[in-house]
């Protein structure tokens, strides 16, 4: 069975839209409030998968031989930036300015999570205590009967 003109559309604009479905499907010329069911539909079709997959494999191996490393990254996200503040603060630069922002913060390790933790007298004496539990339980069991 041959893809439809829209599923054809649909695979193109997936790969284009890096890989947004429901934008895909708009595109594609599937109506906005069909649009979610419709990316469903055509990503569990095998033929858009493997056309989708025929697309994206020269945009990923160009890809692995870009240079791509820290600095590389932080000048895409900070030229960003730059941009955004230029043209003006509207819905989607304030969003996108936010992602750049906390992308540098993940880089520099701002959000990282700490949780601290100490063994004391109680913690130990707790596991001591749930271990001799277990052991006892284990000794209360019945043998299971075999047949």
């Amino acid at each position: 069975m041959s893809l439809t003109p829209r599923q054809r559309a649909f695979a193109e604009k997936f790969v284009a839209n890096g890989c947004n479905g429901e934008l895909a499907a708009i595109s594609a010329g599937y109506s906005k409030a069909r649009a979610r069911q419709a990316t469903h539909e055509c990503l569990k079709n095998e033929e858009v998968q493997a056309l989708i997959e025929r697309r994206q494999t020269p945009v990923l191996a160009k890809l692995d031989n870009a240079n791509v490393d820290d600095a590389f990254v932080l000048n895409g996200i900070c030229a960003l930036i730059t941009r955004i503040e230029t043209y003006g603060l509207g819905s989607w630069q304030s969003a996108s300015l936010l992602k750049c922002y906390e992308l540098l913060g993940r880089y520099r390790k701002l959000f990282t999570e700490r949780v601290e933790l100490s063994v004391d007298d109680k913690i130990i004496e707790r596991l001591e205590a749930a271990r001799r539990l277990a052991a006892a339980a284990q000794q209360l069991e019945p043998p299971e009967l075999t047949q």
